[in-house]
Parts: structure tokens; C-alpha cells; sequence
């Protein structure tokens, strides 16, 4: 599949990267083992994605209007003959009481038309992702308030459908630039405090929290390549009730001129 084929499942069918509109919303992350509602919102997010990708031509898109409020922006190119996804649920976090955040393992399968016009053959492709999608509970039951964010992943036929963690040396060598970015991170006030540990091709959104950074708990690293898909714990501190929470952040990072860089980073 070309670049301008794969952009229907990658460009059109969702808003890349991280939404940050909704980044002071994190508050005590829970568990999906610890809670129905929030595992309820991670299903929901589930089916969400399940339908969104649900393409065929003549019947077009799948109707996604009782999953959200969100105007449908979905378009398919011609070439497009169908689409669907299967979805596995990775984690839940409750980011305020009635926001979640689910983290999901999407495998998305495309059908469609290659070659020149009148010598074109079938062909099938399949995509994985992580996909994350922003889910409010109010007294309607559950709404997804963005369009999911997606991170594409390769992987060979013999890999299982998920990203392979790298290895523990990989993890180590990244570990003391992460402390350092976020003892940084915490207390920046303009992006100029924390340009120098991102891409240079990516612009950096602030934190913007008066919580402060106590340690970095936990890394785990994912992918055989660049980038890295990236799960950093957090351990912060609010410094007016001495109250510690902890904090999942998901990053992609790179290795570019001579030390790591953060491509995305969500939270």
C-alpha cells in the first residue's frame, strides 16, 4: 500500500498525535482492576474504535453517533474497497471523576485497489496501532469527547500483534535524560525550559501543573526501532496537602543528534 493509500487509516480516520485540550484533567490514575466504571469507559472505548474503522464501499462508514457528539469527518478514498479493526484494551485511567483515558491495541484491516486504472488487483494490508481515546461519564452514560489519538507500529509475521519490548538496556540508557526532562517538566513555565529534550521537529506543550516531581518509578520501553514507544510512572508530590500521586506518561522518543529525544508525549 502507498503513503497516500495508508493515509485514509492513518490522516483521515483520526486526529494524530497527542490531544493535550484536556491535559489538567490528570488526577489520581486508577487501575481498570479497581474500578467497573472506569473499566465500563475502557470498553466503551472499545467499541468506539471498533465502529469508527468500520468501512465498506456502497454502505460507506459504520454510524458512530451513539458513541459521540463529535461531527463525522470520516472519509475513504476510492482506491478503498473495506476496513475494519479489532481493539484490545491496554489500561484505564481516571483523570478527573467523570474523565477517562483508555489505551488500546488496535489492528486495522484494509482492502483495496492497487495498480494502474484499467490493470488494478485487490490487496489487503493490516496496520497496529496504540490508540488513545478521552471518554466522559455523565448521567447519559458514557461520551467520547475527542477524536482518538493513533501511533502507528510495525511488526514482522511472526511478532504477536503488539510491539515487542525493547531491552532492559535500551530502557537504562534512557533513564537519566527522562529524570532530567521531567525535574524540568514540572516547573517549566515556557517551552523554551524543555525544547532542548524534544525532537526538533516537534513543538513542546507544557505541563502546567503546580504538582511537583518526586521520582521516576518506572520505565518500560517498547519497539524494535524508532521510536520507542515509551511508558514512564511518576511519582509527584502536591506541595500545599504533601499528598503523592502517580502519573502515567506515554511517549515516542528517538535517538537524533548524539542523545534521545521525545517525539509525542501524552499523559
Amino acid at each position: 500500500m502507498d503513503k497516500r493509500t495508508l493515509g485514509f487509516a492513518i490522516a483521515i480516520l483520526a486526529v494524530l498525535g497527542g490531544i493535550y485540550a484536556i491535559q489538567n484533567l490528570f488526577l489520581q490514575p486508577q487501575t481498570v482492576e479497581d474500578n467497573s466504571e472506569i473499566m465500563g469507559a475502557g470498553n466503551f472505548a472499545s467499541a468506539f474504535l471498533d465502529a469508527y474503522f468500520i468501512y465498506s464501499q456502497g454502505e460507506g462508514f459504520a454510524p458512530i453517533v451513539q458513541f459521540t457528539n463529535l461531527k463525522d469527518q470520516r472519509r475513504a478514498q476510492d482506491t478503498i474497497l473495506s476496513q475494519k479493526a479489532s481493539s484490545k484494551l491496554l489500561s484505564v485511567q481516571q483523570l478527573k471523576s467523570e474523565y477517562s483515558k483508555a489505551q488500546i491495541l488496535l489492528t486495522v484491516k484494509t482492502k483495496y485497489l492497487t495498480g494502474e486504472e484499467n490493470r488494478q488487483r485487490e490487496e489487503t494490508k493490516e496496520n497496529y496501532y496504540v490508540a488513545t481515546v478521552w471518554v466522559v461519564q455523565d448521567a447519559k452514560g458514557y461520551r467520547v469527547i475527542h477524536y482518538p489519538a493513533l501511533r502507528e507500529f510495525t511488526k514482522s509475521e511472526a511478532d504477536p500483534p503488539y510491539p515487542s519490548a525493547a531491552s532492559a538496556e535500551l530502557a537504562d540508557s534512557m533513564k537519566s535524560m527522562l529524570v532530567s526532562f521531567f525535574r524540568t517538566y514540572f516547573v517549566a513555565d515556557k517551552t523554551g525550559d524543555v525544547s532542548n529534550f524534544f525532537s526538533a521537529a516537534t513543538e513542546p506543550v507544557l505541563l502546567n501543573t503546580n504538582l511537583e516531581f518526586v521520582s521516576l518509578d518506572q520505565i518500560e520501553v517498547y519497539g524494535e526501532q524508532m521510536p520507542w514507544l515509551v511508558y514512564a510512572n511518576v511519582r509527584a508530590r502536591d506541595p500545599d496537602t504533601g499528598l503523592e500521586f502517580n502519573l502515567s506518561f506515554e511517549m515516542f522518543v528517538r535517538y537524533e543528534n548524539g542523545k534521545y529525544a521525545i517525539e509525542t508525549i501524552n499523559f
